[in-house]
């Protein structure tokens, strides 16, 4: 490949990134103004500017759209622990891994906190988010594992740190969004809290 080509390919997957956003931010306000049941795919695509066959490229339903969350997430986030530095600590790794992500997933507050209205108020989307960060969870727990040379079936260490540390994520992602912190200090908070508390 030569460089044209590298920059070809880095073009293609920053409008890749504008497209899942774009998708992303009209699923999310359709949704929080008309509600769940009344927001279709075809809005949501035409809202964003895009065909329907596009939106199905990026996100297989209406709520992975709201959610923001495509099907490659949990690979794409169990790869991001892999490339973290081979010098850090599982504990240190794992942290980095998902502090990155919660940053990512909180980095328009105000997108953030319409999501979060819908998550509350709809069951089905509250099961969704759970489904989704479960498979990020699991996915994580499993890299994790290949970077202690342990087998993820057998040993329950990555997992419990996984959960752990995903735990104390979510903790400061509503202390921030409460008392209207930054996200990362309130991230910072709560895994000094954690370090401190056993």
């Amino acid at each position: 490949m030569d460089v044209r080509d590298s920059g070809e390919v880095g073009l293609r997957e920053r409008k890749k990134v504008q497209t899942r956003r774009a998708l992303h931010r009209s699923a999310v306000e359709l949704v929080a103004e008309r509600g769940l049941a009344q927001s279709t795919v075809e809005d949501i695509a035409e809202a964003a500017g895009v065909s329907t066959r596009t939106f199905f490229n990026y996100f297989p339903t209406k709520e992975s759209a709201v959610l923001g969350i495509h099907p490659e997430e949990a690979d794409d986030v169990a790869g991001r622990l892999r490339d973290r530095p081979a010098e850090e600590t599982p504990t240190e790794a794992v942290r980095g891994c998902l502090r990155e992500y919660a940053e990512r997933l909180a980095a328009d507050k105000g997108l953030w906190r319409l999501r979060r209205s819908i998550v509350l108020r709809d069951p089905s989307m509250f099961a969704a988010l759970a489904s989704a960060t479960t498979a990020v969870e699991r996915a994580v727990a499993v890299a994790l594992a290949e970077r202690m040379g342990v087998d993820a079936a057998e040993d329950i260490r990555p997992m419990l740190l996984t959960s752990v540390t995903w735990a104390a994520i979510k903790v400061g992602l509503s202390h921030s969004r409460e008392h209207n912190l930054e996200v990362s200090e309130a991230l910072d908070d709560a895994l000094t809290l954690l370090d401190e508390t056993h």
